[in-house]
């Protein structure tokens, strides 16, 4: 199992941890955060451990397909939305910086103007990287993000291109070009 306790946070997404597992928990007093994305932890066992633990807060993951839904709802209630361009942070470097926790929900556009397609990650809270989306060639792509949420590219090769970070406002960001 890939753990890691940092500064009060337990990021055990991905692992094949349940409810049971999480009673062997209730003795960390200093634990803040638990990440349990993709797990065999369910709403009840979350809930347990809050009882044992009343300052922690259990993150079980993020319907993609609800956060674009509150976007959408949220971009409807703006009259007048400030796109911001984003700029582009350490090109061609293999070790973009963590997504940070605590963000709300934005919406990014990538627009590839490249001759070739490109590959989006999410950086994760622990620094890894998980694979979202392949942008073909002159296309563009349009995501419900969290704001401080980053957000690292490649080309088809796995080249790092550079990374970015969400902000609260409604953003978009073109690829660097080749």
């Amino acid at each position: 199992m890939d753990q890691k306790l940092e500064a009060g946070h337990l990021n055990l997404y991905g692992t094949k941890i349940t409810d049971a597992g999480l009673a062997h928990l209730e003795s960390m007093q200093e634990l803040e955060n638990l990440f349990v994305w993709q797990t065999g932890v369910t709403s009840s066992g979350c809930k347990g451990l809050s009882q044992a633990l009343p300052k922690l807060k259990n993150v079980r993951g993020v319907d993609l397909d609800k956060v674009a839904a509150e976007a959408a709802a949220r971009k409807k209630e703006v009259k007048k939305i400030v796109r911001v361009d984003l700029e582009w942070g350490a090109v061609g470097t293999d070790n973009p910086p963590r997504s940070q926790g605590g963000g709300r929900i934005s919406s990014i556009r990538i627009v590839n103007p490249r001759s070739e397609a490109v590959k989006l990650y999410w950086v994760e809270y622990g620094g890894g990287l998980n694979y979202y989306a392949e942008i073909a060639a002159g296309a563009s792509l349009t995501r419900a993000t969290f704001s401080k949420a980053t957000w690292f590219m490649t080309d088809k090769d796995e080249t790092p291109l550079g990374h970015f970070i969400a902000t609260l406002e409604p953003s978009q960001v073109e690829t660097p070009k080749s």
